[in-house]
């Protein structure tokens, strides 16, 4: 059964693993996954959910969650608010490892490649100016 993702779901997220919430939504706009959705890269992994996370984090879900690795996958593609926890345990382990700097840990979430990390950055910056534009407009 798919379970949508929600905004409640979204803060909590980054809540519990103490991320900026607006990046997690930043994040979303550029992945723009759905719920159910599995996409195949060319290194014959899978990207899953809202949130794209790579099948690669598969074994540490299923630790985290103290179950199979198939059911943690599945879990993560078809359940909006796993994913999304996924996602903000993600980017909280890739802050740490960036010192805490939420800028550079946002191009490590994509990727460790200098050269992927990079551009990924970039559009996730550009996705978090354009939602904080919309969010003030939307004050005034």
């Amino acid at each position: 059964m798919l379970a949508p993702l929600t905004a409640a779901c979204l803060a909590a997220a980054a809540h519990a693993y103490t991320v900026p919430g607006q990046y997690l939504y930043a994040i979303l706009s550029v992945e723009s996954g759905q719920v159910g959705q599995s996409v195949p890269d060319r290194n014959g992994t899978h990207d899953l959910g809202p949130f794209q996370i790579n099948t690669t984090w598969g074994p540490a879900i299923g630790r985290l969650w103290s179950m199979s690795v198939d059911d943690a996958l599945a879990r993560v593609r078809d359940d909006g608010c796993a994913n999304a926890v996924i996602a903000a345990a993600i980017l909280n382990q890739c802050a740490a490892e960036a010192g805490g700097d939420f800028f550079r840990a946002v191009g490590l979430y994509h990727s460790r490649k200098a050269n992927l990390a990079g551009p990924y950055r970039e559009k996730v910056l550009a996705a978090l100016q354009l939602l904080n534009s919309r969010d003030k407009r939307s004050h005034e």
